[in-house]
């Protein structure tokens, strides 16, 4: 009412000066001169409220959409090992499916066997028949023939088969071996430097320098000589020569001067001999590689290209006459060295001592990594 009064006296609300006229018109003014002073003076700390707010918003929109692309990428993940265990899931369903098809045809081949034996038996009772009712010497050769061909194909059957479990076996060493080497010393390929000491007395010092075959193609042999090599098993040991024995140059496990075996070194770390002759045809013994003596710990340098004589059946002391000595490894750098460890001095035809040999000792021998020919 005071507002009206002063509006129809046509004073201003706020500055605003308002035309006189009738109620109506001056109450309606008056209400929309309110409604814009009522804006314009808003307080400020309602503004710093919405400022804050806003800013609480987009800071909870950023955590949260923080949250959502690491659950994202945690997702992403699963994902990938989901496909991960898939690929591992179906290669164990593909082995089992080589597995069941092996053991299939194994069980193929013991029926056929049996029916084989069967009908054996039954042809042998036959022959017996006839020889108790005809005394006859035909029927008897006939009867020993039958019973020789029954074991003799009894045995080469038991020999394939146990080959063949034999062959199995030597793969799955070769395949842990090759996974262990990778793991210890890395894929390769791996390199071995040779100190040694030559001449008269062994005085004059040289090196040579060893790179092993790839894991790949005798991983078994290139394992057992790495760990040998790292445990020090060679150090101030003996290579030995003999012109009588030109084709190789040995190494012996014994200390170099007082010539006392360290077979119970090599025993005691579990280095005494190889499981098997780890050996491959990519891999022959040709010149300057370096091969076991049959199953080791001894090994040789091939003076010449030794291929035939200590490749497959060319040794004797294998149990299966197919081995061969496993070829581990080719000398690559340092072969003036080898010219001074077989000098040929000794006049002994029959060596009998370490006297009638050419010795060289052997000062160390150390892995020094694949590159270590570039440093």
């Amino acid at each position: 009412a005071i507002q009206r009064s002063h509006l129809r006296q046509g004073q201003s609300i706020h500055g605003t000066q308002l035309p006189l006229g009738n109620d109506d018109s001056n109450a309606f003014r008056l209400n929309r001169a309110l409604m814009c002073s009522n804006v314009s003076t808003a307080p400020k700390w309602a503004l710093r409220l919405c400022t804050i707010m806003v800013v609480v918003s987009w800071m909870t929109a950023l955590r949260i959409g923080g949250k959502l692309n690491n659950s994202f990428y945690a997702f992403q993940n699963k994902v990938k090992t989901l496909n991960t265990q898939k690929t591992q899931a179906f290669d164990m369903i593909q082995d089992a499916k080589k597995k069941r098809d092996a053991i299939l045809r194994q069980n193929r081949q013991q029926q056929r066997t049996r029916r084989l034996f069967d009908h054996e038996a039954r042809m042998s009772e036959e022959l017996y028949e006839m020889k108790q009712r005809n005394s006859n010497s035909e029927v008897t050769k006939l009867i020993e023939q039958r019973q020789n061909g029954i074991t003799s194909s009894w045995v080469q059957q038991r020999q394939e088969a146990l080959y063949h479990k034999i062959v199995n076996l030597q793969s799955i060493v070769q395949e842990q071996s090759r996974k262990r080497v990778i793991e210890k010393y890395g894929p390769g390929p791996h390199h071995m430097q040779f100190d040694v000491l030559t001449g008269q007395n062994a005085r004059t010092p040289g090196t040579f320098v060893v790179e092993l075959a790839p894991i790949d193609l005798v991983p078994y042999s290139v394992g057992a000589f790495l760990d040998m090599a790292t445990h020090r098993l060679w150090d101030n040991t003996v290579f030995y020569h003999h012109s009588s024995q030109h084709h190789v140059i040995a190494a012996a496990p014994v200390n170099f001067g007082t010539f006392d075996p360290k077979g119970h070194h090599f025993e005691a770390l579990g280095f005494d001999r190889l499981v098997f002759p780890d050996y491959s045809n990519e891999y022959p013994h040709s010149q300057y590689t370096l091969g076991f003596s049959g199953n080791g710990p001894n090994f040789y340098i091939n003076a010449i290209d030794n291929s035939g004589h200590h490749g497959p059946g060319g040794q004797v002391h294998h149990e299966i006459a197919a081995e061969a000595d496993p070829c581990f490894g080719k000398i690559i750098s340092g072969h003036q060295a080898l010219e001074r460890m077989m000098p040929g001095r000794s006049a002994s035809l029959n060596p009998n001592t370490w006297e009638d040999y050419d010795l060289t000792r052997i000062v160390s021998v150390r892995l020094i990594g694949t590159n270590a020919l570039d440093s």
